[in-house]
């Protein structure tokens, strides 16, 4: 498989990345055996400006911006039926602001 990842954003052993045209996918590295392993993605087409983490007390989501002006939301949810099993990212809202977002500032 061919990707381009253009936007990539770190939590611990949690690795999020945007491919330019197939959306974002969640990774996870382990330290022993030095491997990447995907957690699940979003397997609708996107063109992904920037990706990044959203925390929100014990909950983690992750904020994309597209080429459209949206800003959207996904989250990891295993036990949702939509997710099959934890494989597909669930998307919780989107939003088109009007303007082209290519920065994200975490605090």
């Amino acid at each position: 498989t061919q990707i381009y990842i253009h936007s990539i954003s770190v939590i611990k052993n949690f690795i999020l990345f945007a491919d330019i045209t197939k959306s974002i996918s969640l990774l996870n590295f382990d330290k022993e055996c030095k491997t990447l392993s995907v957690i699940s993605r979003d397997f609708e087409p996107m063109e992904v400006y920037r990706c990044e983490f959203v925390i929100d007390g014990t909950n983690l989501g992750f904020l994309v911006s597209d080429s459209n002006c949206n800003l959207v939301i996904y989250s990891y949810q295993p036990e949702a039926i939509e997710s099959s099993g934890g494989m597909k990212l669930i998307r919780k809202s989107d939003v088109n602001i009007g303007a082209h977002v290519n920065t994200f500032f975490r605090t």
